[in-house]
């Protein structure tokens, strides 16, 4: 006979307690990753508006930022301003650009049908995100164009970063 409060289930080892216990747990580790989750999200979105406000304030031109979102489609995390909006054939490049990994648009030699030049954020792992700058790259000054280098390959290890945490957790 068991000792009163044990109750065994079905035919395993295990006590009600336990499996209650071990249920707690699960319901705990999924609350604090999806906690995570959301954080990541919301560095995320914060990288892609300093990302956009160090553009303007040194490149002088209106941007937008892309990311994918959980369901893996291109979605602009933040715009310098509201006026600056996507077409469809913009879209398209972006997702060309994020696919390919290689810079497209106005004064590239890349699908150059577009206001803006896509410049892609890259890792070792892949491509993470995408910069819109509505300029013509190939007027871009010598070290504008290191400034947008240098803030894409910074930022790419950074929201690799979130997107990975987010991307490794149940339901991501």
């Amino acid at each position: 006979m068991l000792p009163v409060g044990e109750h065994r289930v079905a035919s395993g080892d295990a006590t009600i307690e336990q499996v209650l216990e071990t249920t707690q747990e699960k319901k705990i580790s999924q609350e604090f990753i999806e906690t995570i989750q959301m954080i990541n999200v919301d560095i995320l979105a914060q990288i892609a508006e300093v990302i956009s406000k160090n553009l303007v304030q040194v490149v002088k031109a209106s941007n937008m930022i892309v990311f994918k979102d959980r369901d893996m489609k291109l979605k602009i995390w933040a715009r310098s301003d509201a006026k600056t909006i996507f077409s469809e054939n913009d879209y398209a490049i972006a997702s060309w650009v994020y696919n390919n990994g290689d810079l497209a648009g106005k004064g590239t030699k890349t699908l150059v049908a577009s206001d803006f030049v896509f410049i892609p954020m890259v890792t070792q792992d892949g491509t993470v995100g995408v910069i819109a700058l509505s300029a013509d790259y190939a007027l871009l000054l010598p070290q504008e164009k290191y400034f947008v280098a240098a803030m894409a390959n910074f930022s790419a290890i950074a929201a690799e970063r979130c997107m990975h945490i987010i991307d490794k957790s149940p339901g991501g």
